[in-house]
């Protein structure tokens, strides 16, 4: 098995001058040349990937897989679907998908029954022989009957499919939300709600409607048309979200630190306080420290380099450590136990600056000494 994911295309935009001229030459803004160059070198790439397997005479019995994870980025072409990666319109979660394992497979055929992520694991477990667990539930559906032609499309059972996409791991409902049969979408966004901290107004929320097999446009609002439809997407959509929250309690998980398998921990920008919580507060890590003691705490300050302090905040410790122009480290004694570990830098002249998902913030590096 081999899980392979590409960096690209993605920001940041760098490319080589090669892969980039094509698209420049054709009057393509620069951000759209890189872009695309990206594309141009990614498909490279997957066809270097195809002819190893070749090569290596392994493309016969080879599970090829090719997909993507959202839709185009705001203003670059994406087939003429509404939205843009982060939306739950198609143009933001319908992808791309190709398969090919020559053994089993017919080549060019094009399926258009609905499907998602969670399908890969029951398909893959079926294409290996193997059978599924009983616990834990599997949400997904093996699909490898529908790519072999054993089952037809017109046959194939229907389905309603859910997707939420807000970056927090603590879920409130109808927050860029869609549940989707193969025929109709209803879609929750915040744009649609009076929304406060992402806190729905449930009297005066607006849910939409659409036929995407008419319409994956997304541009006529079914929603007084079809209201029996509505209803029933709204109330699919109910009970599936408090099965999620049931089942998984939408609470963030545990960094550990101090730990031996892993030591330095690394704190990701991406998995700051403002993503769990969904409101910018508080500015740290959930962690559990598994053994106290003395810990280096190193940021990359990027553009924030100037003299000034690094804070941090753990259980009783509250601390502002001084800093000179360059300097990215402090020491600081960590108890044992778990909370939710903050870091920030303050700058002279310009104050407190949370570690959180900027173009100019780093990362946190955790290292017990």
């Amino acid at each position: 098995f081999l899980y392979l994911p590409a960096n690209a295309p993605h920001t940041p935009l760098e490319i080589g001058e090669e892969y980039s001229a094509p698209y420049l030459a054709q009057g393509l803004s620069e951000k759209e040349a890189k872009y695309y160059g990206m594309v141009t070198n990614l498909d490279e790439n997957f066809g270097r990937l195809a002819a190893k397997l070749d090569a290596l005479g392994l493309a016969e019995n080879t599970l090829l897989i090719f997909m993507t994870d959202n839709g185009a980025t705001k203003g670059l072409y994406n087939g003429g679907l509404r939205g843009q990666k982060g939306s739950v319109y198609e143009g933001g979660i319908r992808v791309p998908f190709y398969v090919r394992w020559p053994k089993r497979l017919d080549a060019g055929r094009k399926i258009d029954r609905i499907a998602a992520h969670v399908d890969l694991l029951p398909t893959l477990l079926a294409a290996a022989g193997s059978a599924a667990p009983k616990t834990p539930t599997l949400d997904g559906r093996d699909l490898l009957p529908l790519w072999s032609g054993e089952v037809r499309p017109g046959d194939w059972p229907g389905r309603t499919l859910f997707t939420q996409h807000i970056k927090s791991m603590i879920q409130r409902p109808f927050q860029n939300a869609a549940a989707f049969t193969q025929r109709y979408k209803m879609v929750a966004h915040p744009e649609a709600a009076n929304t406060s901290n992402f806190a729905p107004d449930h009297e005066n929320l607006k849910l939409e409607l659409y036929d995407i097999e008419r319409d994956p446009g997304e541009a006529h609002d079914l929603a007084a048309e079809r209201p029996e439809v509505l209803a029933k997407l709204r109330k699919d959509y109910e009970a599936w979200f408090d099965a999620m929250k049931a089942e998984r309690g939408f609470e963030p998980g545990l960094i550990y630190l101090g730990a031996d398998e892993e030591n330095p921990a690394y704190l990701c920008r991406y998995q700051d306080g403002s993503y769990p919580y969904g409101d910018g507060y508080p500015i740290g890590w959930r962690v559990k420290v598994l053994r106290g003691g003395r810990y280096r705490l190193t940021v990359q300050r990027k553009d924030y380099d100037g003299p000034g302090a690094l804070g941090v905040k753990w259980q009783a410790l509250n601390t502002r450590i001084p800093v000179a122009a360059g300097e990215h480290a402090v020491e600081v004694e960590l108890s044992a136990g778990e909370g939710i570990l903050e870091v920030w830098i303050e700058l002279d002249g310009r104050g407190k600056v949370p570690i959180k998902d900027t173009t100019t913030n780093g990362d946190v590096l955790v290292e017990r000494l």
